[in-house]
């Protein structure tokens, strides 16, 4: 169940490079007798929603009836939709499925409503949206372990991610911290006897000047990807 809704709502899960595998599909059979695809086809309705999300994503808005468990048709009129226990909601699908001709596996979330035409591409979900959603599956064995690390997809990444704040305000204040380290970088002694061994190689044969150290270790070239 976890599995099917982070595949539903994960904001991160379809920016893998294979989101879904041969092992997603039951027994393995992801094509008919007659080598059609066979679509893994998912559905999800969500209530509780935020007026943010309602208001954001109101022309896919649909209403859910929590008496009877059931979606009101198109053609419900505006005092069924004022019944006790009718609440709006928002409907996603999910569809992978082999692409033959790629040869590889393709899944995608779209907004059920509106239905689209068969002249209209589906409204798809952004990971955007997915983020407003707020669902976040942490799992044991693999980002459990490194919840509190700034790699991607742990618990602590994926939590500023939520967040409306500048993110780029934070990875900037991390490396001009870093820039005025003091010590320097280059001061430690491991990375100083390199360095001088290096300084010492180069003089060999280039004239350096011998007022200041003509080789030093700066973290200016680092960048976020460094620091995950």
């Amino acid at each position: 169940m976890c599995e099917a809704l982070d595949l539903l709502l994960g904001p991160d899960r379809l920016a893998r490079s294979s989101p879904i595998d041969e092992h997603d599909f039951h027994e393995r059979r992801y094509l008919d007798d007659d080598g059609n695809p066979i679509p893994i086809e998912l559905e999800v309705v969500l209530t509780d929603l935020t007026e943010d999300v309602l208001t954001k994503f109101r022309a896919h808005r649909e209403y859910w009836d929590t008496n009877s468990n059931v979606l009101l048709d198109e053609g419900a009129s505006p005092e069924d939709l004022e019944e006790d226990g009718v609440v709006p909601a928002l409907r996603i699908n999910f569809e992978g499925l082999y692409d033959i001709e790629e040869d590889e596996f393709s899944a995608a979330t779209y907004f059920a409503s509106p239905p689209a035409d068969d002249s209209e591409r589906r409204a798809r979900v952004s990971r955007s949206a997915k983020r407003q959603f707020g669902f976040i599956y942490l799992r044991a064995l693999r980002t459990g372990s490194r919840a509190l690390s700034l790699e991607r997809g742990s618990l602590l990444d994926i939590i500023l991610k939520l967040k409306d704040d500048d993110r780029s305000a934070m990875w900037e204040q991390t490396l001009q911290s870093m820039e005025d380290l003091d010590p320097a970088i280059d001061a430690i002694p491991q990375l100083r006897s390199v360095l001088d061994e290096i300084d010492s190689r180069v003089r060999r044969f280039v004239g350096l000047s011998n007022d200041e150290r003509a080789f030093r270790l700066y973290p200016s070239s680092l960048t976020r990807e460094s620091l995950r």
